[in-house]
């Protein structure tokens, strides 16, 4: 990927584990074939941060009660 994208990657000091990136990223692309948003928009109610944040909360839950929640508290 850096061979391809080289200095346009931008380094962040979040760090997250594999656990925690696999189960965000299941929750985008179920948030998306429930409701039909795009990444982008999806990605703008509940960034990675803020997924970070309350992974450890919401991942016992349902996804698709995770993710009214979620849009519950936009």
């Amino acid at each position: 990927m850096k061979a391809e994208l080289g200095d346009s990657l931008i380094k962040s000091k979040s760090v997250y584990d594999k656990e925690t990136l696999f189960g965000i990223g299941y929750v985008y692309r179920l948030w998306h074939f429930y409701t039909n948003e795009s990444s982008k928009a999806i990605y703008k109610k509940a960034s990675a941060k803020k997924m970070n944040v309350i992974y450890l909360n919401y991942h016992t839950m349902g996804v698709e009660l995770a993710i009214e929640t979620l849009c519950s508290e936009i």
